[in-house]
């Protein structure tokens, strides 16, 4: 089984009130952006670029199922969580075959306003939690690996 990110004593040891540091937040967050970046105008966007969006769209997609009430708002999210997921896996595919990394517009529009609600998840929830997150979506992509389902993961062709 691959190793996960956070182990249990990262959940112990984070804090359980406030949100992660501000430099560890800056650091993924800017990660994440660059990889946007880099699918939306790069030369050669990477697998990697695409697994990093991906995790934020998976991230917030976990956190807002567990944790947000069933509203307009969310219905709105759920649909940009979908829209981005089909996008990102449609230009993994695409990828499979030879073209290079790159998003539809549509596609291109649902991630940014999904890693906008991650962005906020960032500078909100407090650590444990997001570690907590962290680690329960790891496992579910395990799960679906096992299970044959497509999982964008870094370092994967």
């Amino acid at each position: 089984m691959k190793k996960l990110t956070y182990s249990f004593w990262d959940v112990l040891m984070a804090d359980p009130y406030k949100p992660i540091p501000e430099e560890k937040r800056q650091r993924q967050l800017t990660r994440m952006y660059i990889a946007l970046d880099q699918i939306e105008k790069g030369d050669k966007p990477t697998v990697d670029d695409l697994a990093l969006v991906s995790d934020a769209v998976e991230l917030t997609d976990n956190f807002y199922s567990a944790h947000a009430p069933t509203d307009a708002a969310y219905n709105a999210l759920a649909e940009d969580i979908w829209e981005a997921r089909r996008a990102l896996l449609d230009a993994y595919i695409r990828h499979q075959s030879g073209a290079a990394i790159r998003l539809t517009g549509t596609g291109m529009q649902a991630v940014r306003e999904v890693m906008s609600y991650y962005y906020q998840v960032l500078h909100t929830v407090p650590e444990r939690v997001v570690i907590q997150l962290h680690r329960a979506t790891e496992k579910a992509n395990l799960e679906a690996i096992n299970k044959g389902h497509v999982v964008i993961l870094k370092g994967t062709k």
